[in-house]
């Protein structure tokens, strides 16, 4: 049997084998930079410049983001799990 690497899911968190996610590259803010300068007339002019930077992340295949509907399976199966013992 072959064995992947596991991944996590940047959107949710979830961690599964790699063959079932997908690599997306994000753009990330990386930080600015401000400069100011002037001349002889006591004018002064500012410049701003922000960077990003490109990121590769893993996202599930079918990924929408939130783990909410995982946990209300996790509820809904211990319930059922419980009644059925008592």
């Amino acid at each position: 049997m072959t064995k992947y690497a596991n991944k996590t899911c940047y959107k949710c968190g979830i961690i599964l084998p790699q063959p079932e996610m997908n690599q997306i590259q994000i753009s990330e803010d990386a930080g600015h930079s401000t400069s100011i300068f002037g001349n002889t007339n006591k004018k002064a002019w500012g410049g701003v410049r922000f960077y990003t930077r490109k990121k590769n992340v893993w996202v599930r295949k079918k990924c929408n983001g939130s783990t909410s509907l995982g946990i209300i399976g996790l509820i809904l199966f211990f319930t059922i799990i419980l009644l059925f013992f008592i």
